[in-house]
């Protein structure tokens, strides 16, 4: 009798309808052969703040056009979350920064930086992929990863930097740094990214509001939230798109709202090879000679 198979043997004399079914059941030896991917890791977004606070950071970026893996492995894909945005007044939560992306042994993507809070009690602007914003109290922004993103804009309404620039600052609010656009092609196929008129960006910093409560600049292209002025008083108004790692927007007014929490993250994985199996919420893409992975929540991939 004919030993069941497993993923390193399959002994004795099948069928061809045994072998199939073992094959549907990924209970079949398939060899190990080296193959390259092109790969892109976004980082989750950060928060932005409470009370005239600053713009939360984009997340970082990593794109490598030839990852070195093999077949029959089974590779983690890691999506960083979005930074919550703060809340509250002084003695409420602090906003947090957004998380890693991974894949593999490529450098990790980094997570944007939160927005500084003059209510929360009166948090500073971190760094990360890109940094968050000044706010009224703290005015320095938090800087950027060298590589990833830019700095937040330093001032008392800061927005968060964007992987393409600086946040900007000034009384009517700072804008987010705009994100990139450089992965337009790749980030449409499979429909990833914010598409301003035909080109796709990721990683925008989130915005800050203005002085007075009526006016807030724009979050950065690439997913950045624009912030909550005292007309848009709602709660998620705030937030970076989801899977572009945009920063979340700062809120005017000192209440129970929070600040717009940042983007999730993403990884796409683009090669000629076809994945065995894949677990996670992935869309596949056959295009031009290539299959495309687009993740939008954690989990792997095996080829």
């Amino acid at each position: 009798m004919a030993q069941f198979p497993s993923g390193t043997n399959a002994s004795g004399i099948w069928t061809l309808d045994e072998q199939k079914v073992a094959q549907q059941g990924a209970n079949w030896p398939r060899t190990t052969t080296a193959m390259t991917a092109e790969v892109l890791l976004v980082a989750g977004g950060g928060g932005g703040g409470t009370e005239r606070g600053g713009g939360g950071g984009a997340g970082g970026y990593v794109y490598n056009s030839s990852v070195s893996l093999f077949t029959s492995t089974t590779y983690v894909v890691t999506i960083g979350a979005g930074g919550s945005g703060s809340i509250g007044s002084t003695g409420g939560t602090a906003g947090t920064n957004g998380s890693n992306s991974t894949f593999s042994s490529m450098t990790a993507a980094v997570g944007g930086g939160r927005g500084s809070a003059r209510s929360a009690g009166g948090y500073a602007a971190s760094s990360g992929g890109s940094g968050g914003g000044g706010g009224p109290d703290n005015t320095t922004a938090g800087s950027g990863t060298s590589g990833q993103g830019y700095a937040g804009g330093t001032g008392q309404y800061g927005g968060g930097g964007g992987a393409g620039a600086i946040g900007t600052q000034g009384s009517n609010g700072g804008n987010g740094g705009v994100g990139i656009s450089t992965y337009s092609t790749l980030l449409g196929v499979v429909g990833a990214g914010q598409n301003v008129t035909g080109t796709r960006y990721i990683c925008g910093g989130g915005s800050s509001p203005g002085s007075d409560g009526t006016s807030a600049r724009d979050g950065g292209f690439g997913g950045g939230g624009k912030a909550m002025d005292s007309s848009h008083a709602t709660d998620g108004y705030a937030n970076g798109t989801a899977n572009t790692g945009g920063g979340g927007g700062g809120t005017y007014d000192q209440n129970t709202l929070r600040a717009g929490n940042g983007g999730s993250g993403t990884v796409i994985i683009k090669s000629v090879n076809q994945a065995f199996s894949t677990t996670g919420t992935v869309t596949e893409t056959n295009s031009g000679g290539y299959y495309y992975y687009y993740f939008t929540t954690t989990g792997s991939i095996v080829f």
